[in-house]
């Protein structure tokens, strides 16, 4: 386990704690949340502030330049994170990447607002008031953690590799703190506001940096450069794949070349469409350009062939040759 999962976890364990004290203070001392009010903030002094003082911390983290103390893929929309591949951009292939991303991205945006309207729905109706926003909140809070350590359900939808390459990795405020937007008052405000100048950095980033964004524009995303270690996709994209049964070269090193450059999104199969023919199920494949060095996903049998895709328009054919697949 790599130091920065490690210090996650403890990051995990942490907010478990403070969703518990703040469940304590719920049941034996409301008068703690008397600080949510209108300008209280200012006229009290509660243990809701140093949660508030952690939060605004986490955000400002987000939105300036950080060498080594944030994960990469919540940095990666700053210059100092991005390590350009030593071949010319597609920036065909970039545009349709940062399409086909924004697109799911912004299938979870519309979830999570009817989501919060749900809630706001309940608060409006006093089924719940400000203390259960809140602590809907502080719940979002533990559940960003689980998402990146344990489980994300949005990767069904966005179809990213890991959380490195995450479109939405800095969405992570802007939904926590939704539940709040009911509630007023300058804390739930100020926490609002906050994280959505961190949502508008990033989606600003998104659209005139999007190189950035992509492991096929920026090495530092790529599997073969990770050093965060940091979600649990590790042991299927980054671990050292095994050698094929003729004892061939190492499928993670073995150089590759086809003709032209496109990212299939693929629902459908990869056809090896030289004799023999195989049939093999893909999802989310990339490949490079001409003469592109890159590292093959740990698979099955040796092959070799022309390369064709079938079964998506979004895909140009191209040709090329696997030797180890």
């Amino acid at each position: 386990m790599s130091i920065t999962r490690k210090i996650y976890f403890a990051r995990l364990v942490g907010r478990c704690l403070l969703l518990a004290m703040c469940a304590v203070f719920c049941a034996f001392r409301r008068v703690y949340f008397s600080v949510l009010d209108g300008m209280n903030f200012f006229k009290m002094l509660s243990p809701l502030h140093f949660l508030w003082g952690i939060w605004v911390m986490d955000m400002i983290l987000q939105i300036i330049p950080i060498r080594n103390k944030v994960p990469l893929g919540s940095q990666k929309l700053f210059a100092n994170r991005f390590r350009p591949i030593r071949d010319k951009i597609n920036y065909e292939a970039l545009k349709h990447y940062i399409v086909t991303t924004t697109k799911g991205a912004y299938k979870v945006f519309i979830l999570w607002c009817v989501l919060i309207a749900g809630i706001g729905i309940l608060y409006y109706t006093h089924v719940i008031d400000k203390i259960a926003l809140f602590m809907i909140s502080v719940f979002f809070y533990v559940c960003d953690l689980i998402c990146v350590l344990v489980w994300c359900p949005f990767r069904l939808i966005m179809k990213n590799r890991c959380c490195t390459t995450c479109r939405i990795f800095n969405w992570d405020h802007l939904m926590m703190f939704s539940p709040l937007i009911f509630m007023g008052g300058f804390y739930a405000t100020s926490l609002v506001v906050m994280s959505a100048i961190a949502w508008l950095v990033w989606e600003l980033c998104v659209m005139m940096y999007p190189e950035r964004f992509w492991d096929h524009s920026n090495a530092a995303l790529q599997c073969s450069e990770c050093t965060d270690k940091l979600c649990t996709n590790i042991a299927r994209n980054c671990a050292p794949s095994e050698k094929s049964n003729n004892n061939g070269p190492d499928m993670d090193t073995l150089p590759y070349e086809i003709d032209s450059w496109c990212f299939c999104p693929l629902r459908q199969n990869v056809i090896i469409s030289s004799p023999p023919a195989y049939a093999i199920p893909r999802e989310g494949i990339f490949y490079a350009k001409t003469s592109y060095t890159a590292r093959l996903p740990g698979g099955v049998a040796a092959l070799r062939g022309a390369l064709r895709v079938s079964g998506d328009s979004a895909a140009r054919c191209v040709a090329g040759y696997f030797l180890y697949e």
